[in-house]
């Protein structure tokens, strides 16, 4: 079996539920009311709010429109476009325009669900474009630079909110991407977040015949690569994302028994793409100490052909398209040295 089977079959018959905080059907438990069921406050409404700047900023890659980035970025057009950002909390943001045709802003708070939000000192851009988005008729490109990120909860106990206050810890992300629509490329050159509790994850790839008007359509990842040099990245911001697709019972012994399999797999999969051995001992090593990485991990996937995401899909739920799709890919990794 592949380890997308086993990630598949590992889940099979798991009671799937979002968690209160993203129910749909009644209000999210306050900050206080989660820290008696034993979670860390906020923690799965922060990974949630994170996963939906970094889709928007991704988004913003591939529709800002090339005519409209040679247009010089004034202090008022910088004001409008933080006004007409989603998810703005308050009106305390400044803005002005930086160098390289960009906007400079501080004291911006992005609010989720009205009880916790993103407060960021300085947010710096570059390609966002002023006006209408449409597809884009020449390469652009967008880099954002958000320092000083700290979450901010609004759980209605002052001693919680301020205990919360002094317990964070500032982090910085920073993306920066490409798009050229008569290559029909786009390069995420750095998706990275970084900060002193946290250390620094980074991600980077490319993705080709992307057609910005038919997304995904035929559009497929020719390479990623991925650093963590973090003992805390995936508690910090992946770890509750994984809870509802746990048992209750004991979801530490299903954590355990799904790396298990996954790395059995491995030792059999990564090998029919050409991966070395010390490739498949750094994986595996990296998933035997998950969530707790004991050292930088740094890995690169090349895929020859293009990976689409019919064919994602159809290798979650066809054990033979698996076990084709590895073979297409070409994964190089090491895992040494002490992470932050």
């Amino acid at each position: 079996m592949t380890f997308l089977s086993i990630v598949r079959r590992g889940l099979h018959g798991i009671r799937l539920e979002e968690p209160a905080s993203v129910s749909r059907d009644e209000p999210a438990p306050l900050p206080a009311t989660r820290i008696a069921n034993g979670w860390l406050a906020g923690a799965d409404n922060a990974a949630w709010g994170m996963s939906i700047l970094i889709r928007a900023a991704l988004v913003a890659v591939l529709l800002a429109p090339a005519p409209t980035l040679a247009q010089p970025a004034t202090a008022a057009r910088c004001r409008d476009l933080i006004a007409s950002a989603p998810l703005l909390q308050d009106g305390a943001a400044t803005a002005e325009a930086a160098g390289g045709g960009g906007c400079r802003f501080t004291n911006v708070t992005f609010g989720f669900l009205s009880r916790f939000g993103y407060q960021v000192a300085s947010l710096v851009e570059r390609g966002i474009p002023f006006g209408p988005l449409t597809a884009p008729n020449g390469p652009v490109s967008i880099r954002i630079e958000a320092r000083g990120i700290v979450l901010v909860l609004h759980g209605g106990q002052p001693k919680l909110d301020w205990l919360n206050r002094q317990q964070q810890v500032p982090f910085d992300v920073v993306l920066d991407g490409s798009y050229d629509p008569a290559k029909g490329l786009a390069v995420l050159n750095e998706l990275s977040l970084e900060g002193r509790a946290v250390g620094r994850a980074m991600l980077g790839g490319e993705v080709g015949d992307v057609n910005a008007a038919d997304v995904p359509g035929r559009a497929g990842l020719r390479t990623l690569e991925l650093h963590l040099d973090s003992r805390r990245f995936i508690v910090a911001f992946l770890l509750a994302s994984l809870l509802p697709f746990l048992p209750d019972d004991d979801p530490g012994g299903a954590v355990e028994r799904i790396k298990a399999q996954v790395i059995a797999a491995l030792h059999v999969q990564l090998p029919t793409g050409g991966a070395s051995a010390a490739t498949v001992d750094a994986v595996a090593s990296f998933i035997a100490d998950f969530p707790h990485p004991q050292h930088v991990f740094d890995l690169t996937v090349t895929a020859t052909p293009l990976v689409t995401v019919g064919a994602l899909e159809q290798a979650v739920s066809d054990l033979a398209a698996a076990a084709r799709l590895m073979r297409t890919l070409t994964v190089t990794a090491s895992y040494a040295g002490d992470p932050r």
